[in-house]
Order: structure tokens, then sequence, then C-alpha cells
């Protein structure tokens, strides 16, 4: 059995299902043991909502899916699985949206650039959340995330900001997916009980805090600054990574 769904969006009205073909994301599935669900999205008309907000329907739609391919697949446990999310642009959006839409089912998720952001309920506070901006992506977008990260933060939520060095809206994903595999992995290791769907609640207070301003280090209790816009990061070598990533 795998231990859980790792779904992948790409941007607004982008065919996301070729995401589960590609050999990074393959490889992480079959060392994890977590199925991968490509997501083709679309938003149709003003009428049928804007499908980024998963509460507007695009958040059931998948939950439907999964069932869907459950029952094909002779699977039925495949379509209670917790869920790993990573979107893109519009797609980081939509798993930051379903955070808060089906937040039990939440493992942790990942938005890369997804800046059409509205506040969400209290209820993902717990969920280990990732959000990467680009350094020459539009201000406005950029200011929007690093808002509802600290927002977040000000509530003791564990979450984290990232930015990533000298890319725009449009620059390369590689380097942003590879950070999210080595996140989703520590997530797997510390929120997933073996052979079962229930997961651990992450203490604030157990992990490390980083300095977005100054990319500071330190263990939660030892770290002197605004804890309140501190990315929460889960352990010391994760926080390590995430200081050289954007020192790169």
């Amino acid at each position: 059995k795998v231990r859980a769904v790792l779904v992948l969006l790409g941007s607004y009205n982008y065919n996301g299902l070729g995401l589960a073909k590609t050999f990074e994301w393959q490889a992480f599935a079959g060392v994890e043991n977590v199925a991968i669900v490509g997501v083709n999205f679309k938003t149709i008309s003003d009428v049928a909502g804007y499908y980024p907000e998963a509460h507007l329907g695009s958040g059931q739609a998948l939950l439907n899916a999964l069932a869907k391919l459950a029952e094909r697949n002779g699977n039925d446990y495949l379509k209670d699985l917790p869920m790993l999310l990573r979107g893109y642009s519009a797609g980081g959006v939509f798993s930051y949206s379903f955070s808060d839409f089906k937040h039990e089912r939440v493992l942790a998720f990942a938005n890369i650039r997804g800046g059409s952001l509205n506040f969400t309920r209290d209820v993902n506070n717990g969920i280990p959340g990732l959000m990467i901006y680009g350094e020459n992506d539009a201000p406005q977008r950029n200011s929007r995330i690093v808002s509802t990260v600290e927002e977040k933060r000000s509530a003791g939520g564990n979450w984290s900001l990232l930015k990533e060095p000298g890319v725009d809206h449009f620059g390369e994903l590689t380097k942003s997916d590879s950070f999210i595999r080595m996140f989703f992995q520590k997530v797997l290791a510390s929120r997933l009980t073996e052979g079962s769907n229930e997961l651990y609640d992450l203490v604030e207070s157990d992990g490390w805090l980083g300095d977005p301003s100054n990319l500071e280090i330190y263990p939660y209790n030892e770290f002197m600054g605004d804890k309140s816009k501190a990315s929460w990061l889960i352990d010391e070598d994760f926080a390590k990574s995430w200081k050289a990533f954007q020192q790169e």
C-alpha cells in the first residue's frame, strides 16, 4: 500500500497531467511510496468560479477524482489517503486553499509563486506550509505571499517563506521542486504514522526559526528576533538547507 497521495498542479489552466510522468517526481514517489496525481483544472467561465479557490468546487472535484481512481484500480483505500500538494502559480493558490478546504487530509503543501491569496481560517495553521516567491517576480504578488506567511506565523502557524534568488514569475522551477521534495520527505517522516492515515501534529517550539531578512537560523527557543515574522523550519537540517538555498 502507498502511504499518501502527491498532487501536482501547474499554472492557470495548465494541463498538469504530464507532471506525474516526470523522472524526478516518479523517483521521489518510488522512494517515499506515495501515489502521484497530476491535475488538469480549467476555469471555463466566470459563472463557474475561480478554480484555485478549492471551496468553490474544485476541491471536491479532486476528491471525487481520487475516489474514481481508487475504484478503477481496485484499491478503495487510496481515496482516503493523506495528501501532499505542490502547485505553481494558480496551482499553488489551489494547494494553499485546499489546506483550508480539507485541512484534516493535508500532510503539507507548497505554493510556488502563487500570489492571488485570500485569507484562510486558522484550521490550516498546524499544516506545514511552504510559500516560495521569486526575487524578481511582481512586487504585488510577492508582497501578498510574504504577508500571508506573516499572518499565519503570528498565529503560530508552521509555515515557511522561501525566496528564490534571480527568478521572476516564469523562471525555472527545478530548484524549487528539488527543495519541495526535501520538504515533503521531512514531513512524511514526521507526521505520518506507519500503517495508518493518522497525522501527527507538529509542535511549533520543536522546530527551528529562520529570519528572512538576514537568513540567521536558530532552534525555536534560542531565536531572539520576532518569531511572528520568522519562517518555521521543521528541523536543523531543513533550516540549513533553507538558508543555503537563498544564498545561491
